[in-house]
């Protein structure tokens, strides 16, 4: 496969091709992003424009995409890397919020815990989490 054949394969890549990674490119759709991470996570990932959460049928490139890409981002990686990273790398304003999206997840946690928060979770509840490994798969943190 020649050069010009493999960015063409990543740019027309869908995240069933890429386990591990969320496929980031410009005509994808916010609710598309979220529902990829959510399947993935099991927690809820938002996407924002300065103080407001952008609508879910605004393309990324709306929502303020700079380059097109494959993020690639496994369970083990910290709420706050991947955060930091969505901004630095793509330019996407994101939070991880708990699954039902009471409170965001603090950033010490990893992808996988964050979808282990329980509902109504306090965020001392998180840090007990990272205190309390034994409760949790230490996988997962």
């Amino acid at each position: 496969m020649g050069l010009f054949d493999k960015i063409k394969s990543l740019f027309s890549a869908t995240p069933e091709d890429n386990d591990g990674c969320l496929v980031l490119n410009n005509k994808t759709k916010v609710a598309v992003l979220r529902k990829q991470f959510n399947e993935r996570f099991g927690s809820v990932l938002r996407v924002y424009q300065g103080r407001s959460q952008v609508d879910d049928n605004l393309t990324l490139k709306e929502a303020g995409l700079s380059r097109e890409g494959t993020f690639e981002c496994r369970g083990n990686m910290h709420v706050g890397t991947f955060i930091t990273r969505m901004s630095e790398e793509y330019g996407l304003s994101v939070k991880v919020y708990t699954v039902d999206e009471w409170v965001a997840v603090i950033d010490n946690l990893t992808l996988t815990a964050s979808g282990l928060v329980k509902k109504n979770a306090t965020k001392k509840d998180m840090e007990k989490m990272l205190s309390d490994k034994g409760e949790i798969d230490e996988a997962a943190l």
